[in-house]
């Protein structure tokens, strides 16, 4: 039995969560400092790993932290996005993730349906 690839989105997610859970176990976040003395370690190693930029790893951490907020709130919403079947954009899932506080299970649908400008308004 063979398993099916990842998704696109699935494999973003993983390339964050990997990201984040190591700058976790470090204790650290190398990305404030990064704007001064370059892309942090873990960055760089991880987007060599993938074979992707470290803007790329940049990226997909804050839409593993995205999905991850919506897990907290609905497991199954989350699940479904992943999965693809519930369309999200990343810049929606990004959003949620800078915008963590302001989001909760009564808005989570409505900010999810709302258009990129009119997030930027809430």
């Amino acid at each position: 039995m063979s398993e099916r690839p990842l998704t696109p989105l699935q494999v973003s997610y993983k390339r964050g969560l990997h990201y984040l859970r190591e700058k976790q176990s470090k204790g650290g976040n190398d990305k404030t400092q990064s704007t001064t003395q370059g892309p942090d370690p873990t960055a760089r190693r991880l987007g060599k790993h993938y074979g992707v930029s470290t803007r790329t790893i940049y990226r997909d951490s804050v839409f593993a932290q995205g999905l991850e907020v919506i897990g907290r709130i609905n497991t199954k919403l989350k699940i479904d996005i992943i999965t693809g079947e519930k369309k999200v954009t990343k810049a929606k899932i990004a959003w949620i993730a800078e915008n963590e506080k302001k989001v909760n299970a009564d808005n989570l649908q409505d900010l999810l349906s709302q258009s990129a400008k009119r997030l930027e308004l809430v």
